[in-house]
């Protein structure tokens, strides 16, 4: 079981446990980023992804987790993942 796991809920929300998630995320998924400023956005996309799959993932008719995408904004996942059917 990995530290991911093990967590309760209430311990999800510490700012340092968010932090030491996402270097095990970006390690998972081979994550590296161009300089200090493209890593603060990703690691503000991901924060703001883990908290809605955090207090969401029992709630919707989806499964909902952490996955390759989890630093991508709404909009970034919009425009690179989905397609417009017309």
């Amino acid at each position: 079981m990995s530290q991911l796991e093990s967590l309760l809920p209430e311990d999800l929300e510490s700012e340092n446990q968010i932090m030491e998630v996402f270097q095990q995320w970006k390690q998972k998924h081979g994550k590296s980023y161009n300089n200090a400023d493209e890593e603060l956005k990703r690691i503000q996309n991901f924060k703001h992804n883990f908290k809605y799959v955090n207090s969401n993932s029992n709630r919707v008719r989806f499964k909902v987790g952490l996955n390759q995408f989890s630093d991508l904004s709404s909009d970034e996942f919009k425009d690179r993942c989905l397609m417009l059917r017309i």
